[in-house]
């Protein structure tokens, strides 16, 4: 059906069956979109947007677009449902083989609904040091065989993936555009025969070898976050540690003793060539920089770091993901084989073989203290073991009564402090910590009273600020409550977003006092003298309105009281005119 153009078709008519579109190996979401934006000749983009996602502008993200559920119902879900296109044609698989699946769960969420939000803070984009955005990259070879197969060039996925600047159809350097990226044609639909800016960022082949071990890696990551195969930190941590002590960088026993100065000279080695790309200038610059990072990456229980560390590490140490996994493999086995009574997702560390040898015995019918005496550790930290098994374990006489410890247990589920809860039972500070340890579930109830009296005492101060000073609005608020605020959109974002201050009028400003018949024989004189310098240097050139307003930077805001200024008003339509004549 032909489509007139700059106007958006009824989606019923347009998008029969089948769709006029269909999926090209490899490309992503917003590659498709860019081919039907050319298909249907739409002169604006929004045209299309609004055409696909019913709206102008949202769903036009290249890396992360929102609104997916609008795309799967206005296409009748001939090019799939929501999941299948997150997981196959856009790159937020790739920032999920380190995350939970809780974190996953709530990216899809957003993605499908209608806005993304703060999904890039929410996976550590933001606060990572590498770049927030995601430039469009194209191989110069994969464009000539688009073409010829299928007569336009594509945007193919594992190009987008970050750190991906080889292509390991062609073993070629991509080039990249910062079109989508910069701003300047930020809801605009691309395609890369579009891009006037796409240019090569690596210089010579020295990093290709390693570009491409990389680009394999991102891709290989990519698709275990598609499987939603996430990998256990702790286990991580473990090969990690493995795969440098069989470099000889870690030594002794246990978690052993990285050697800081030998793998922070050979990993920023291998780092500085890639740091001449922009997207890896994040990466460690001095060797102390780089031992720190290796540091970070095998300590204990570590969260929030960008994939694209990973990434290099993880090219770096094993060369490629699949050497990671079966490294990966081995190491759960041997965790597991040593650990059947620790449950799933409890911290793995260098005391874990204790831990298992006492609760063994506390299976068998020994107390606390004989296991602890037994392993050799203290029996309190036994108990806490136990504990975490929810293992209730036989109490030594102590000063502690039955009455006191029960009112102290009692507190503490309503989240009193641990100095309170001392005073109230005549005890000391640490011997509160250590029945926090040792009483099963008493922690998290804890936890959890604490968080609730910090969130309605935050709630309340936060509410009280907003009321008693309705006109310095949430920038003010935060001045009186600086902490409450914090607290809040650390832990209580979404009920923070929806406490929107009342709008109050706003005083009309006293109208001052202007000479204007000054301004307007500065201001024509301006002109006069901008029109004669652009006439000078550029004879060849007309002179428009933007040209005079880039050497007159107030003559844009004057423009519209052009009534109130009549001879610059004169001399802008003499100039202009006679230019034009």
């Amino acid at each position: 059906m032909p489509i007139a153009k700059g106007r958006c078709s009824p989606v019923n008519s347009l998008f029969s069956d089948p769709l006029p579109i269909s999926w090209l190996p490899g490309e992503t979401l917003f590659s498709l979109c860019s081919r039907q934006h050319r298909l249907a000749g739409h002169r604006r983009p929004a045209a299309t947007c609004q055409q696909l996602f019913g709206h102008p502008t949202m769903g036009a993200a290249h890396d992360f677009p929102s609104r997916l559920d609008a795309f799967v119902a206005r296409t009748h879900g001939q090019l799939g449902n929501s999941d299948e296109i997150i997981s196959w044609r856009t790159i937020l698989p790739f920032y999920l083989s380190f995350s939970s699946r809780e974190v996953g769960d709530r990216a899809r969420t957003l993605m499908r609904g209608t806005s993304i939000g703060s999904l890039k803070f929410r996976l550590g984009i933001l606060t990572s040091r590498f770049r927030a955005h995601h430039p469009l990259k194209a191989c110069p070879r994969c464009m000539a065989d688009d073409v010829h197969e299928h007569g336009v060039p594509l945007w193919h996925l594992e190009h987008q993936l970050p750190g991906s600047w080889a292509c390991m159809r062609h073993n070629v350097a991509v080039s990249a555009t910062s079109l989508k990226t910069s701003g300047a044609l930020r809801f605009h639909w691309l395609l890369p025969d579009n891009a006037s800016d796409l240019r090569l960022h690596v210089e010579g082949d020295r990093n290709l070898a390693n570009l491409l071990v990389i680009a394999q890696a991102s891709r290989d990551l990519w698709r275990l976050g598609q499987r939603d195969l996430g990998l256990e930190p702790d286990r991580v941590v473990a090969t990690y540690r493995q795969a440098l002590r069989a470099r000889g960088f870690v030594s002794g026993r246990g978690y052993g003793h990285l050697h800081h100065r030998h793998v922070g000279v050979e990993y920023a080695q291998y780092v500085a060539p890639l740091r001449t790309i922009p997207e890896f200038a994040a990466l460690p610059r001095t060797p102390d920089q780089a031992a720190a990072e290796v540091a970070r990456l095998i300590g204990a229980r570590r969260t929030g770091i960008h994939p694209l560390r990973h990434v290099v590490f993880i090219a770096w140490c094993f060369g490629c993901v699949d050497a990671l996994l079966r490294a990966y493999e081995d190491t759960s086995a041997h965790i597991a084989e040593r650990l059947t009574a620790i449950p799933t997702g409890q911290t793995v560390d260098h005391r874990a073989p204790q831990r298992a040898a006492v609760l063994d015995l506390l299976s068998m019918g020994y107390s606390a203290t004989a296991a602890a005496r037994s392993i050799g550790v203290d029996p309190s930290t036994a108990m806490a073991w136990a504990a975490a098994l929810g293992l209730r374990s036989s109490r030594r006489p102590s000063r502690m009564t039955e009455p006191n410890r029960s009112a102290m247990v009692c507190a503490l589920r309503g989240g009193a402090e641990k100095s309170e809860a001392a005073a109230m039972g005549g005890v000391s500070v640490e011997s509160v910590t250590r029945l926090l340890r040792t009483e099963v579930g008493l922690r998290a109830d804890w936890t959890q009273a604490r968080h609730e009296r910090r969130q309605h005492s935050a709630r309340h101060r936060w509410m009280t600020a907003l009321k008693e000073n309705p006109r310095l609005g949430t920038k003010g608020a935060r001045l009186l409550e600086p902490a409450a605020y914090a607290w809040l959109y650390r832990n209580d974002r979404d009920w923070l977003d929806q406490q929107v201050p009342p709008r109050c009028p706003q005083r009309q400003p006293s109208s001052s006092r202007v000479d204007w018949e000054r301004r307007d024989l500065e201001l024509a004189h301006a002109v006069r003298e901008a029109a004669l310098q652009i006439a000078t240097s550029r004879p060849d050139t007309r002179i428009s309105l933007a040209a005079l307003c880039s050497l007159i930077p107030d003559l844009r805001a004057k423009a519209a009281k052009l009534e109130r200024l009549p001879r610059t008003e004169k001399v802008l339509d003499e100039v202009l005119t006679r230019r034009r004549r």
